[in-house]
């Protein structure tokens, strides 16, 4: 129907191919769930079971160590990589795009804005400058 891009077959295979290989593996195991679940598509581009689907079985295998560990998702994606230091993201928004596909005639592709401390209500007024820049833009 959606020319094999929808996801009600990702749906099946999750509950159907891909819970019937995971269930009772341990959730902390990330590797070994992502590696049974490479074996079980068998194909190099997962194609089998679609890569949407078993990202998204990965990442919710990922939250459930997490939960198991009862610790950050950044300290379990740190002890997954064998890490025992590690930084966390600085916040980042886009100021301006443009470039083939933003509807505008900018010469730029993309400015972003960084700031350690970005928090809800700045981030907010910097998403609405943003909106407004956008709708101006278009006019050029």
């Amino acid at each position: 129907m959606y020319l094999g891009n929808g996801v009600c077959s990702a749906g099946k295979n999750v509950n159907e191919k891909i819970s019937e290989a995971l269930i009772g593996m341990d959730p902390t195991l990330q590797v070994q769930i992502d590696q049974a679940m490479i074996d079980l598509d068998k194909t190099n581009k997962k194609g089998e079971l679609g890569a949407n689907a078993i990202l998204a079985v990965s990442m919710a295998a990922c939250r459930a160590g997490v939960a198991e560990k009862e610790v950050p998702l950044y300290k379990h994606i740190a002890d997954l990589a064998s890490k025992t230091s590690y930084h966390l993201l600085v916040p980042a928004f886009t100021l301006t795009g443009g470039g083939n596909h933003a509807g505008n005639n900018l010469a730029i592709q993309v400015e972003l804005r960084l700031g350690e401390c970005i928090m809800r209500l700045e981030k907010q007024l910097a998403e609405e400058r943003v909106a407004r820049l956008e709708i101006e833009l278009k006019t050029c």
